[in-house]
This record gives C-alpha cells, structure tokens and sequence, in this order.
C-alpha cells in the first residue's frame, strides 16, 4: 500500500512550526514566556488607547446619549469605578494607558535585547568550546574562513532569529486582538478579515519563497567570500611578494558586486511583497467597512472604532511581511549555524584514561603504526625519549616526525602498539593533565596583534609579572624585550612583524615555560632562522636542560640539534634507521638502531 501523500501546504506549515518551537527554545521557558507576555501586555494597552479615542469624541459631543454599543460597555464600566462619562476622566485614562503602554514596550524591548545578547553569546561559546574539543583530523579538514564566518556573522544571526521571531509573534498578538475586537462589533467584518489574511498568504507566499532561495544562496557566497578572503589574508606576504595584489583585488570586486546584486535582489522581492500587499488587504477591509456602514445596523461610534482597528491591523500586516522575512534569512544562517555545531560536537575528541601522569623515565614509542587513511607513515616504530635530556628526531620532509608530535601530545592514536610514559599507555592517561605539563613551540609562530605580556600569558588571568619574567629570561628574550620601547605592554604587531624571527621564536619558547612544563615539544621550531639564532636557541635549550632536568624533544632536520641533543634519532620510511648519542666527553657516536 502506497503511503499516503502530504500536501505541499502541510509541508510548509510544519516546516515552519518546526522553526519556530526550535528559536523559541534558544530562549529558556520563563524568558520566553514574559517577552511573549509582555509583547501581549504592550498590545492590551495599545488597543486601549485606541478605543478610548472614540469614548472621548462621543464624551464631548451630543452623541453621548447612545443607547447601545461600545461606548455604552466602556460608560458603564467607567461608573462602576465611580468616575463620571466626562472628557477629563477618558483623557487621563488614554494619557495614562498610552504612558504605561510606552512604559511597557520600553521594557520589553530592553529585555529582549538582553535574552538576544545572551543568545548570541552562549551560541558562540557552545561553538568555540566544541571546536576546542573536536578532533585533531576534524578540526584540520575545516577552512578557517568558514570558522570565523560562523562565529562571526551566524552566531549573530542565531539572535537576529529570535529577535525577529519574538517581534513577529508580537505583530501577531496585536492582529489577533484586533481582529477579535472587531469580531465581537461583527462577525461578518471578521470574515472579510479572514479572507483578507487568506488572499495576502497565497499571493505573497512565492514571493517569499522566493527571498528564502534567494536569502539562501546569500549565505552560501558569503561563507565561501569569507574563507577565501581569510586564506587570502593569512598568505598576504607572498602574494604581495609576487606582485599578485591586483589579480586577488579582481577577483574579490567582482564577488562583491556579485553579493551587492544578490542582496539587492533578496530586498527588492521583500518589498515589492510589501508594496503589493498593501493596496490588497486596504481595498479588502475597505470593501468590509462599507458592508459594515451600508448593510449592516452597526453604530456610528463602532464603525469608527472599527476604522481605526482595521487601520491598525493593516499596519501590523505589512510589518509581520517583512519581519517573516528578516525570520526566514536569519533563519537560514542559524540552521547553518546549528549543522556545523552537530557535527562538531558529534567530532569531540574521545576521552582517555583517568590516571595521573607521570615523567620520571622515559617515553617509549613500542611499536607505533599510524596511517593517514590509505596511506601509511610509521610502521613499528620503536624510539625512547629519556628525562632530563635533549632528544632529536632528524629526517627529510614527509617522514612521518610531526607525526610523532602528534601521537605524543595524543592529537591522534596509534593504529597500533602503544605510546607509553614510564611504561604506561597514554590511553590510560588524563589527556588534560597530560598536556599541562607540556610546552609545544611549533615551526609556525602565532603571535597576536597584542602586547608581549598577553603573547606569553596567553590571556591567562592572574599571572604576576615576575612569572613572566622569569619565562622570558629562561628563553633568552628578556634581554630584547626589556629594550622594548614599552616593556612587557609593547604590542609586537601583527602575527609579530615588529620583531625578528629569532625574536619571535624566543617569545614562543617563553609561552612554553611559562608553566614550568616536564616536556618541552620543539617541532621544526628553529627551522628558517639563521645559523648564527638556531645555534643560540638550541644552546639555551641546553641550559634549560640542565638547569631545571628539562626533557626535550627536537623535531628538526637542521644539523644544529644533532650537534645540541644528548640523543639523536633518524627516521626514514616510518622507521628508526640510526641513532647517535652523547658520549661523556661531549663527542657524538653513532649505533644501529632495529626498525
């Protein structure tokens, strides 16, 4: 038996039902309630204020005698509270709700705002910490482009959602309580508003469509500009070394007119909607009210207490237009928003063991195999990294030595064999622990556009100056940074371009120190500095050595380690192939190693 078809509108119905219980929940229940409540609240006093106007011209006119209708409900309840039907009362009435109405909406609005910012705010930590916790392998796959586009612009757009949202179901409330003013004055008014409402759907509803694609494809080309344009700045230096300037400049302008046409085309769909819905519904309602005056035995005062409902509705209608469709774009940026959060999420990094990590022997590598996908890096490798020495690991580019880093500092897990500190598996060791002790310099210096204080910190709160000190003196930098202009606050500029390379890689190893690690990880890290700065990085490494029973690990293929380190490991095809070592009178020798 086929199963029975759903239709296209019931599609679209839950499809957007669906949407708007998910927004709503990014705001927890009680908060929902009072902007919903209050936004309902905001529409109570603005009807009051509407329909007092009309008391207040019968108060003051010979017609105040009438025997029926609404002014007789509002005369009667006026004297229930023992204020007489007189302009004077009605006007503080009106000034008072219409203050208070004022009052209200301000406070709404301020509210709003506030669950908006807290939205935003906790969408984008959710998305920082889970890409923190993700896997090494996801989190290298991902363009940084498209990371900062989502928390940037999408994390905004996830309280842009239910800002909109929160206004389009007040522009709802007010309708409704209109119509249903309006309804009890007329039944039959109630139904030319029905059809009214059922006329603009219909018409409108592909025009809206329409700015949903076209929202859509927005977001697509904007994520793709953003990544591309990130790239772009990252590998500024050489593409304005090669005189490449001018071809990337052609390329973005011509994406930004492209973007410029895509949104001005998403604008003007959404106001021509706009523009032809109201001519519609006006003629629609107008064609009602002449009904209402004509045919049916309805008072003057509520035909003008209708008028001024129907003004009201028709204004709320164009409102609610394009406030579904500032719903409908921003909507799409959070659904975006909300698939890179689930499958970043779904890529945390699994757990390891829970035992504290000790470093009083040695590192062993007991025949580690690790493959990237198809391809294969090491093939039972075998190494030892003692305590309180330097140990190199030598090779060509591609070998498989960031590698080891990686497996080490437990960014990836062996495919086999086991990588053990002081014999025990690093699968059954605290990974956080594990990596506090820990200090990684890479080949790639990252500094921020920040001062060498944050540099070494990190924006570490509640670190003394003197422990920063200390950190730089330990890596040989604070004889440079002391002559700095400000000291510790000198901003070293982008990425660090205001210091040298050698000066750079210094305020790294200092980062490093500066929580006394037990390993210090050193991946290519001198690699593209001069002979004369390497020679004087690995000879304060030796110190540290000495000084403090540091362990250290060299990745490197630069011949200076080999001439630095106690032990030195030569990797070729994902093997050990040879190993030297220190002898007691500083001369170096040389013995196979079994692969």
């Amino acid at each position: 038996m086929m199963p029975k078809r759903v239709p296209r509108w019931r599609k679209r119905l839950r499809k957007w039902w669906n949407a708007v219980v998910e927004v709503a929940r990014l705001a927890p229940l009680g908060r929902r309630t009072l902007v919903i409540l209050g936004t309902f609240v905001a529409g109570v006093l603005d009807l009051i204020g509407i329909t007092m106007m009309v008391p207040l011209i019968m108060a003051a006119t010979n017609l105040k005698d009438s025997a029926k209708g609404s002014v007789v409900a509002i005369r009667t309840a006026l004297e229930a509270v023992g204020l007489p039907f007189s302009p004077i009362p009605i006007l503080v009435l009106i000034v008072a709700g219409l203050a208070l109405k004022a009052v209200v909406s301000i406070a709404v609005t301020r509210y709003v705002g506030s669950v908006v910012a807290t939205i935003t705010r906790d969408m984008r930590i959710r998305l920082i910490r889970s890409l923190l916790n993700a896997r090494w392998s996801y989190f290298v796959r991902q363009p940084i482009g498209r990371l900062a586009f989502a928390i940037g612009p999408e994390a905004d757009a996830a309280g842009q959602c239910f800002e909109n949202l929160s206004g389009l179901l007040a522009l709802t409330l007010q309708v409704l309580l209109f119509v249903t003013v309006a309804a009890l004055l007329s039944w039959q008014l109630l139904l030319i508003a029905i059809i009214a409402a059922v006329v603009s759907l219909a018409w409108f509803g592909r025009l809206v469509q329409q700015g949903r694609n076209s929202a859509k494809e927005q977001r697509r080309r904007m994520r793709q500009r953003s990544a591309k344009f990130t790239d772009a700045l990252l590998g500024i230096k050489p593409i304005r070394a090669m005189g490449r300037t001018e071809r990337f400049a052609q390329v973005f302008e011509s994406e930004a007119r492209d973007a410029a046409d895509s949104a001005r085309a998403g604008v003007l769909s959404g106001e021509f909607a706009a523009d032809l819905q109201e001519p519609v519904i006006g003629a629609l309602l107008a064609i009602g009210l002449y009904v209402a005056v004509s045919s049916l035995t309805l008072q003057v005062h509520d035909v003008l207490i209708m008028s001024l409902l129907m003004v009201k509705t028709v204004t709320a209608l164009l409102p609610m237009q394009r406030q579904a469709q500032r719903f409908i774009q921003s909507h799409d940026q959070y659904r975006s928003l909300r698939e890179l959060l689930r499958t970043t999420e779904r890529a945390k990094e699994e757990s390891y063991g829970g035992l504290a990590p000790r470093l009083q022997q040695a590192i062993r590598f007991d025949r580690v195999t690790f493959a990237y996908g198809e391809r294969p890096v090491l093939q039972a490798l075998e190494l030892e990294i003692p305590t309180g020495s330097i140990t190199a690991i030598m090779g060509p580019s591609g070998v498989g030595k960031s590698t080891i880093v990686d497996l080490l500092l437990g960014l990836y897990r062996p495919d086999g064999g086991a990588v053990r500190i002081d014999g025990v598996d690093l699968r059954d060791i605290d990974l956080t622990a594990w990596r506090h002790g820990i200090g990684y310099v890479p080949q790639e210096v990252l500094l921020f556009h920040d001062t060498v204080r944050h540099n070494v910190t990190l924006y570490e709160e509640g670190i003394p100056d003197e422990a920063v000190i200390e950190a730089l003196v330990a890596a040989g930098a604070w004889s440079f940074v002391a002559e700095l202009p400000e000291g510790l606050d000198t901003v070293v500029g982008e990425r660090g371009n205001r210091l040298s390379g050698g000066q750079r890689q210094r305020i790294s190893i200092a980062r490093a120190l500066l929580h006394r690690p037990r390993l210090l990880i050193l991946d290519e890290a001198t690699t593209g500095l001069d002979p004369e700065t390497e020679r004087a990085v690995c000879a304060q490494v030796r110190k540290l050595c000495a000084e403090y029973g540091l362990t250290v690990l060299a990745v490197s293929h630069q011949p200076a380690w080999q001439e630095a380190a106690d032990l030195v490991y030569r990797i070729a095809d994902g093997e050990v192939a040879q190993v030297a070592y220190r002898l007691p009178h500083g001369r170096v020798g040389e013995a196979a190693a079994a692969g």
